[in-house]
């Protein structure tokens, strides 16, 4: 099982907000499949699955405030 988490965006980033989640669960995604968009402080990012699989379980709502490397949600990998 792989975990997708908020991946680190530069040096004075501590959270983001979900905005939009891209996947749901039971899905099968690829590596660099959007997974969910984000929002900073001064910018809205894309956040990309680091694994192929299925993605297992969702942590996080639209609207949460997460904070850098906080799991997004986790993928099945095979194997």
């Amino acid at each position: 099982m792989t975990e997708i988490r908020v991946p680190k965006m530069g040096p004075t980033t501590v959270e983001v907000e979900v905005m939009e989640l891209l996947v749901s669960e039971g899905q099968r995604i690829a590596a660099g499949d959007p997974v969910a968009e984000v929002e900073t402080e001064k910018t809205e990012v894309t956040i990309e699955a680091t694994a192929a699989g299925i993605v297992s379980e969702i942590l996080v709502s639209v609207g949460d405030i997460c904070e850098i490397g906080e799991v997004l949600c986790t993928v099945e990998t095979a194997g």
